[in-house]
C-alpha cells in the first residue's frame, strides 16, 4: 500500500504534456519547486474547505437546501441551462438536481424550455427572479466584500488554471489500489 511519502515522490504525472493552458513545457527547475509546494497546497485545500462550511452554514441559517441554492444561483445570470449543464459544472448528482428542478417548478421558481433538442433548459420565473435576490443578495454582498481585495491579484484565473491543471493531472494519475478501510 503506498504511503504519503510515495504519493509525493511519485512521478505518475507527466507534467511536460500539459501544455494548453501555460502554453510552455514545465523545466525542471520549475518541477523542484512543483515538488516544494506541498505546504501551500494544503492551506489551500483547508481553505477551500473552510469556504465549504461557510456557505453550509449560511445556507442552514437561510434554511436552504444546497441543491436549491445551486440551482438559483446558477441560473440568476439570466441564462438558461440545461439539467446536465449544472450537474457538470456544480457537481450535483442528477437524481438530487432532478428533484430540486420538481421542486423549484412546483413553487414556481424556475420553467422548462424546450430548446429542439432532447434536454429542456431551466430558466427562472419572475417568482423566481425575486426569491433568488432575497436569498442571494446578502451572499453576493458578502462574496463581494471577500473578493475586494484580491480583484487585481488575478486570484480567479490562477484558481480556474488550477482547477483545469489538476483535472488534467487526476486524469493522467495511476493510482494504486487502495484496501477498503
Amino acid at each position: 500500500m503506498a504511503n504519503i511519502n510515495d504519493i509525493n515522490n511519485a512521478n505518475t504525472i507527466d507534467h511536460t504534456e500539459d501544455t494548453r493552458n501555460t502554453g510552455k513545457i514545465e523545466n525542471a527547475e520549475n518541477m523542484e519547486a512543483i515538488k516544494g509546494s506541498r505546504e501551500q497546497i494544503r492551506r489551500l485545500m483547508v481553505a477551500v474547505n473552510q469556504i465549504d462550511i461557510l456557505y453550509y452554514s449560511i445556507l442552514r441559517k437561510l434554511k436552504i437546501k444546497e441543491s436549491t441554492f445551486v440551482l438559483i444561483y446558477a441560473l440568476v445570470n439570466g441564462k438558461s441551462y440545461s439539467q446536465k449543464n449544472i450537474c457538470d459544472e456544480w457537481g450535483i448528482p442528477k437524481t438530487t438536481l432532478n428533484t430540486t428542478v420538481q421542486e423549484c417548478i412546483r413553487k414556481e421558481y424556475i420553467t422548462l424550455l424546450k430548446d429542439g433538442h432532447k434536454e429542456k433548459r431551466i430558466v427562472l420565473t419572475d417568482k423566481g427572479k425575486a426569491y433568488a435576490e432575497k436569498i442571494l443578495t446578502p451572499i453576493f454582498r458578502a462574496e463581494e466584500y471577500a473578493i475586494a481585495p484580491l480583484l487585481s491579484s488575478r486570484m480567479t484565473e490562477q484558481l480556474e488554471l488550477f482547477a483545469r491543471r489538476l483535472g488534467s493531472a487526476f486524469d493522467q494519475a495511476k493510482p494504486s489500489p487502495v484496501e477498503k478501510e
